[in-house]
């Protein structure tokens, strides 16, 4: 089936005098096509190629036809067009094929606190971790959309999900550290701690006075690390992971001389710049904790993945994110599930027991840029953060 529609649709670009390339096609007998055809699909490549392209054929016979009635133009847009699907969704084969494994927790399980976890990669590292045996509390501002996520999954998990939502708003130190009580009063140890909730979105000022982004993102969980840190030293060895990401590289420093953007202030380079401000708080907190028997990774979870990220700004999630994200995200993307496997690879692998302060992507270390390796930025937005949340530098 597949040759005849390849010689159908060869034939139809010789009809609209298109140059083109095929295998020879000299063949004697229908023993020599069917070796010919079993050689070429012996090919891994080919394989994989061929495995999502087989709807695509037939498509594009459909529309070959179709397309005798229209002009040239359109005939080579719409076959380029089909084309370059067909590559992306191998080429997405190939660079997402390893973004799965699997590592149970040890008997007994490990306690887990994901902060962010009401949808997106917050939502899908908190259900793998559940499916793994793990006793996972689901940090979450909206807590009636993580209680639906964690009771959507219980019935697919032997005896039941462990573990329970409870409410967190990064926005708010008080509310940080109700969050921090109501957590002790529950639980008496911490083995992980990931630090997965963002923002991103309009200008806005939290009720401590800072600017939300970097608020949210950056003095948020470094004053919930603070909090939790003598759970975390006294459940050892324990692990803390940040969400990095890589679009930490559009900044070039930490904007020591406007931290909170009040001379001007773009979504996207705010959210850059609390993203390099995650990782150089990672990099010194990880200095800090050596010998401690508390790691620090840093994670970013890969191409961006659908998320809810814009959805403050209603024009973005209309436009921009139906229209442009959207397409983008089903041809190269990865899903949700596959953006939180590194988180759950640096939680549950034994590789990265006794490793610290390293940027993992794709459940291997990569290298960040020069601003995200900067120690002595990253010493001084240490001692700038301290300052701002009013707690003692020396707090590790």
């Amino acid at each position: 089936m597949y040759s005849s529609m390849k010689w159908e649709i060869m034939n139809y670009e010789r009809h609209v005098d298109r140059e083109h390339c095929t295998f020879n096609s000299t063949r004697s007998s229908d023993a020599n096509e069917v070796n010919f055809f079993y050689e070429i699909t012996e090919n891994p490549l080919l394989q994989t190629i061929m495995k999502y392209s087989v709807p695509f054929w037939v498509i594009s016979f459909l529309i070959g036809e179709l397309l005798k009635f229209v002009p040239l133009c359109s005939s080579i847009l719409a076959v380029r067009v089909l084309v370059w699907y067909v590559i992306s969704q191998a080429v997405k084969h190939f660079i997402f094929r390893s973004c799965s494994f699997w590592i149970r927790f040890p008997q007994g399980g490990k306690t887990v606190l994901v902060t962010g976890a009401s949808a997106g990669i917050g939502a899908a590292t908190a259900e793998d971790l559940c499916a793994r045996g793990g006793k996972v509390i689901w940090g979450a501002r909206d807590v009636r959309k993580a209680q639906k996520k964690l009771d959507d999954i219980a019935w697919t998990i032997h005896h039941g999900p462990r573990g329970y939502v409870l409410k967190i708003d990064l926005s708010s130190k008080k509310m940080i550290e109700d969050f921090v009580d109501e957590f002790k009063k529950r639980e008496k140890r911490l083995d992980c701690l990931i630090l997965n909730a963002a923002y991103w979105g309009p200008k806005r000022t939290t009720v401590d006075g800072f600017e939300e982004t970097v608020g949210v993102n950056h003095l948020g969980h470094m004053y919930l690390v603070y909090l939790l840190m003598d759970l975390l030293k006294k459940s050892t060895p324990s692990r803390i992971i940040v969400l990095g990401s890589d679009i930490h590289r559009l900044c070039k420093g930490v904007q020591f001389d406007d931290f909170m953007s009040d001379n001007g202030y773009k979504q996207y380079k705010s959210y850059a710049h609390s993203k390099l401000c995650n990782m150089l708080f990672a990099r010194e907190l990880a200095h800090r904790l050596k010998g401690t028997g508390v790691t620090v990774h840093i994670v970013h979870p890969g191409t961006p993945v659908p998320s809810e990220l814009m959805r403050h700004n209603w024009l973005s999630m209309v436009v921009f994110h139906t229209f442009i994200i959207r397409p983008l995200q089903h041809l190269f993307c990865r899903t949700v599930y596959q953006g939180s496997q590194t988180t759950v690879y640096c939680a549950c692998s034994d590789e990265c027991g006794e490793d610290t302060g390293n940027y993992y992507e794709n459940m291997r270390k990569d290298t960040p840029s020069a601003a995200a390796m900067d120690d002595e930025a990253a010493k001084k937005l240490w001692k700038l953060s301290c300052q701002l949340l009013k707690i003692n530098e020396n707090w590790v």
